[in-house]
């Protein structure tokens, strides 16, 4: 989200993100990636929209957040070895994650060019 001129914050653990929801407002988003779940990922989605903000999650099995959150998209994923499933989880999940972000840049044209011209920045390549 930086290299396309939003600001972001990223949470890997539930408790952090609830500290930081003070902070939040009606005109953020939150996007929960996660796998499982679990009751305090589903307080900070419930935290945010009492907020008046936006929720989305992007989840393999969302159970309780999909009721929490204001979106919800499910990877779906299956094979009856577990080491297969979760590979293939991931790779839906990359799949998933790869559409949404460019889903946002057609979505906000300025983003495209904020990326550009970042990319260059951090990989310090020269301008055309």
């Amino acid at each position: 989200s930086a290299r396309l001129g939003l600001r972001a914050v990223a949470h890997g653990q539930p408790h952090e993100l609830l500290a930081s929801l003070s902070a939040a407002t009606s005109r953020d988003l939150l996007i929960v990636i996660c796998g499982h779940g679990g009751d305090a990922w589903t307080r900070a989605c419930r935290e945010m929209r009492a907020k008046g903000g936006q929720v989305l999650v992007v989840a393999r099995r969302p159970g309780p957040l999909a009721t929490a959150a204001s979106g919800y998209l499910a990877v779906s994923a299956h094979d009856t070895q577990p080491h297969v499933e979760d590979l293939v989880s991931e790779t839906a999940m990359r799949h998933l994650l790869d559409g949404l972000f460019l889903r946002v840049v057609a979505w906000r044209p300025e983003a495209r060019e904020s990326r550009v011209a970042n990319r260059r920045r951090i990989l310090q390549e020269p301008g055309e």
